[in-house]
């Protein structure tokens, strides 16, 4: 590929994250998939280039994007990566109904079974996904009695928690002779015309979102998926370079933020490192698709214990960037608008008779330019002009959000819930979606 070739217009899929609920997002891209190969197609398409230019996730939505890249840069197929991403949540992290759910479904309907699902493997574990809990006592303050103050102690510093290394076992895993379904470490070039992973989670002491970038020079391992991956408290931080990180979802759980800052700076990054004119640096605008797994809105609101837990749950992390959205495009605007303006003086400065009055208005013009701005941006942050406000600006041309809807049998701990039944009702879910 041209490096100097710069592509007008990229696609991007953003993956929400939410463990077990991830696996909506696989029936989800499968049609997608074929949706857009068909578009691509009719509109004369991206012949030999990648399906989506850029992917970025979360926590099962690192997950499923770790696979869905590294399927593709193995086989380039996106209809045979979808189909491995399917296969890998339903033949290899769901695991059959507990006998007990089955049990409670029979008197109790289709909710109760997913309710004791869950709960069944808070107990027992999944097979491959996490262990049975194990137990700590926490001897900091000696409160791990079951009485406080003659009165049951209803809140211990007592604390369990979840091995995930059979997770992290089942991503390097070969699901047929020679073909694991992650080949780490995944690292893409844009220059070969591969696509680009992003993956989020959480730097525990900055108290801030890390993205790990499959264009760095070192690209994604496994670390940095399971970093994404390990909400804490249930699992333990996951120490990637003397840094301690847990599950990005706890900071952007839809890492739109993320991909929009990250492919500015790698264009300008790009510009710079090959040379490319400043009247050519045109970053390429994106076309978004945002897949959500929990539900922004609630048709039936639920007023048992369960159902306020679930509502909780949905708010907590369900997509919040639409003022992102709002605010990039507001931000496009003012380019625009000035960049107009910008045009209008020069050709006002240009029709002055007087060659001393016009250089000194080019000169005044050169100077607000060249005066310091007040953002710093980029990381780490650095002094910037004003002519560099002007600098890497691109257009959100399209934002497709496709977002997993709650029917009344959903229960709160749902993002637990790796029952097959389930699972199969996600992907069945997901392949049927409908825009938002």
């Amino acid at each position: 590929m041209n490096i100097n070739k710069v592509p007008k217009v990229q696609r991007a899929l953003v993956l929400q994250g939410g463990v077990a609920l991830g696996a909506y997002e696989s029936g989800v891209f499968k049609t997608l998939c074929k949706t857009l190969i068909e578009e691509d197609k009719e509109n004369g398409g991206k012949e030999g280039l990648p399906l989506f230019d850029i992917i970025a996730g979360t926590s099962s939505g690192a997950i499923n994007a770790s696979l869905l890249v590294s399927q593709f840069i193995n086989n380039k197929n996106w209809q045979y990566a979808a189909e491995v991403l399917q296969q890998f949540w339903r033949g290899h992290l769901s695991t059959p109904t507990p006998r007990i759910a089955k049990l409670y479904k029979s008197s109790l309907g289709e909710s109760a079974r997913r309710y004791y699902s869950a709960k069944s493997f808070f107990y027992e574990g999944v097979e491959n996904v996490f262990s049975p809990p194990i137990s700590e006592f926490d001897d900091r303050f000696h409160d791990y009695l079951p009485y406080f103050n003659y009165k049951p102690n209803v809140n211990p510093n007592t604390r369990f928690h979840y091995d995930n290394n059979k997770l992290r076992s089942k991503l390097e895993h070969e699901y047929e002779e020679g073909n694991k379904f992650i080949d780490f470490p995944i690292l893409t070039r844009f220059d070969k015309g591969e696509p680009r992973l992003l993956v989020v989670s959480t730097n525990v002491k900055e108290g801030k979102a890390a993205t790990f970038d499959s264009y760095s020079d070192n690209g994604i391992g496994i670390n940095h998926v399971m970093a994404s991956a390990s909400f804490p408290i249930y699992f333990k931080y996951v120490e990637i370079d003397g840094e301690k990180f847990c599950d990005g979802g706890i900071l952007s759980n839809t890492p739109l933020r993320e991909l929009i800052q990250y492919h500015r700076d790698f264009w300008l990054d790009h510009f710079e490192k090959n040379r490319i004119e400043e009247k050519d640096q045109k970053v390429p605008d994106l076309e978004v698709y945002v897949v959500n797994v929990w539900p922004t809105k609630e048709e039936d609101i639920q007023l048992d214990h369960d159902g306020v837990k679930d509502r909780k749950n949905d708010i907590l992390y369900s997509d919040k960037t639409e003022y992102d959205q709002k605010a990039a495009m507001l931000v496009s605007d003012y380019i625009h608008l000035i960049k107009q303006i910008s045009d209008v003086t020069d050709e006002a400065i240009s029709s002055i008779a007087d060659p001393n009055r016009k250089q000194e208005l080019k000169n005044k013009i050169e100077s607000i330019l060249d005066s310091e701005a007040k953002n710093k941006g980029r990381s780490p942050p650095k002094k910037r002009k004003n002519r560099d406000l002007l600098r890497g600006r691109f257009d959100l041309i399209k934002v497709v959000t496709i977002e997993r809807k709650d029917d009344l049998d959903n229960i709160s701990d749902k993002w637990a819930d790796f029952s097959l039944d389930t699972i199969n009702q996600l992907i069945e879910d997901g392949e049927n979606y409908k825009q938002r």
